[in-house]
């Protein structure tokens, strides 16, 4: 309960010695010198940061979330959105300019895309930057079989609500999101090594982006696998989205809910 609800320090080395200090209070633990305590007080204490870590990132993804999407008024974010339009549409100009019905053509619902991110923020912008720069043939692959006729739902509002399910996955602790997420502190960073010499995770800006990335693959996993879904479920109508949506999202949790 604790490290759930104390607020996130810049260090939190003192957080991870004040929880461990409670622990070997309530087992008995002392301060014995032999091997077997110095093992068990050291594995609590990574153990300890490792669940932090994992804190870090969420409340880093939420910051994301947190930023509005406005194109209009955002050079960056605009050049972001102009650069997945190239990447998914790279044979057809947009000669509408920043506010066109034009960007239907990659499955937004309005002239200006910025309003469909609403709910989940620059986080939905960069997932959706990312998998249309990592994996980008399959991106239009996707993209190609959801403007079929009869198949037809809105690639980059997908997207969206794919965000919303990784953040939920997140949220929600599930145990095989938290151990990807763990799995991206290095080895040696986990090794015991004289007190204060070595940063905690959650305090190291490589080591979180890093958690966040796990974020980032996990929705291009995600998107595929709706894709695919989506598409041999047989769809007749943009009508059928919601259910086959809400099968996909009841499988993946229960997926992530178990390690593997």
């Amino acid at each position: 309960t604790v490290l759930n609800t104390t607020p996130l320090s810049r260090d939190t080395r003192l957080l991870v010695d004040k929880v461990a200090s409670q622990i070997f209070t309530v087992k008995k633990l002392d301060d014995s010198s032999s091997i077997g305590q110095e093992v068990i007080r050291c594995n609590v204490k990574l153990s300890l940061e490792m669940i932090i870590f994992v804190r870090r990132v969420i409340e880093r993804s939420a910051s994301l979330r947190r930023i509005p999407v406005s194109q209009t008024t955002n050079l960056k974010q605009q050049e972001i959105l102009d650069t997945v339009w190239k990447r998914l549409k790279p044979d057809m100009r947009r000669v509408g300019g920043l506010l066109t019905e034009e960007w239907g053509e990659i499955g937004f619902q309005g002239r200006d895309p910025s309003t469909d991110f609403r709910g989940m923020g620059f986080l939905a912008l960069r997932h959706l930057d990312f998998f249309t720069r990592t994996r980008t043939e399959a991106a239009r692959g996707i993209l190609l079989d959801f403007s079929r006729p009869g198949c037809y739902i809105p690639f980059a509002v997908t997207g969206v609500n794919i965000t919303a399910l990784v953040v939920e996955l997140l949220q929600a602790r599930s145990k095989a999101m938290d151990l990807r997420i763990m799995t991206t502190v290095d080895a040696t960073e986990r090794l015991p090594e004289e007190k204060g010499s070595r940063t905690c995770p959650a305090d190291d800006e490589d080591t979180v982006s890093a958690g966040l990335s796990v974020l980032d693959h996990v929705y291009c996993d995600l998107f595929i696998a709706f894709g695919e879904l989506w598409v041999s479920s047989g769809p007749k109508s943009i009508m059928d989205f919601p259910p086959i949506f809400h099968t996909f999202s009841c499988n993946t949790r229960a997926q992530y809910a178990s390690t593997r």
